[in-house]
């Protein structure tokens, strides 16, 4: 497993949001990619949608996953799979408010090609449930419902490995795919089977 550092929240900084934009060139299609302006009106709105993994020199971002709550109505949306989430402002972002439920995005998820199957997505994966489960144990906020837009086999494969579910081919070919940790027919698996233990304990 390749030596890294997670950063999060104040930890991360405008150069590591405009090397993060430099994987999505990498890594999407033109359609996909966001101006740095976006990306900070995004990070303004609420700094816990960022985990970014380091180098060992700490300069160097080498993966990230932007996992954003939002509007229902921005839920909605990015599940009819008619809209590239392009589209989303800052307005369509919420803040975590403690005792108030809300609806989770898993906007982005890359990790530079030179360094993958190292164990980096592990990683950041692991820490996104902690995180998860953080807002559920010591905030009381749960996430409803979490949707993600795969633009990729790989990103398919990953997301299915934890634990979401195809729902439909959207109309610019990608995988709409869902997770509901409420659900009883949720597959567990090793990244989300935390999060399904704390989500039961809340339903009784």
């Amino acid at each position: 497993m390749e030596k890294i550092y997670l950063i999060s929240q104040n930890e991360v900084q405008k150069s590591h949001i405009e090397q993060a934009l430099n994987l999505d060139r990498i890594s999407y299609d033109d359609i996909y990619h966001l101006n740095l302006n976006t990306c900070l009106s995004y990070f303004d709105k609420n700094n816990q949608i960022y985990i970014m993994a380091l180098d060992e020199t700490k300069t160097t971002v080498l993966g990230y996953i932007n996992f954003s709550p939002v509007t229902k109505e921005m839920y909605q949306k990015i599940k009819s799979g008619h809209i590239i989430d392009t589209v989303i402002e800052s307005s369509d972002i919420v803040r975590y408010v403690d005792d108030v439920d809300c609806w989770g995005y898993m906007s982005s998820f890359v990790v530079h090609p030179d360094h993958r199957n190292r164990g980096i997505a592990k990683q950041m994966l692991m820490l996104l449930q902690k995180q998860i489960c953080e807002l559920a144990m010591y905030h009381n906020i749960f996430f409803k419902s979490i949707i993600a837009d795969a633009v990729s086999d790989l990103g398919e494969y990953i997301l299915t490995e934890i634990g979401y579910k195809k729902l439909k081919t959207s109309n610019h070919d990608t995988k709409i795919m869902e997770l509901n940790l409420f659900n009883e027919s949720v597959v567990k698996t090793e990244y989300n089977k935390e999060m399904i233990a704390i989500y039961r304990r809340r339903e009784k």
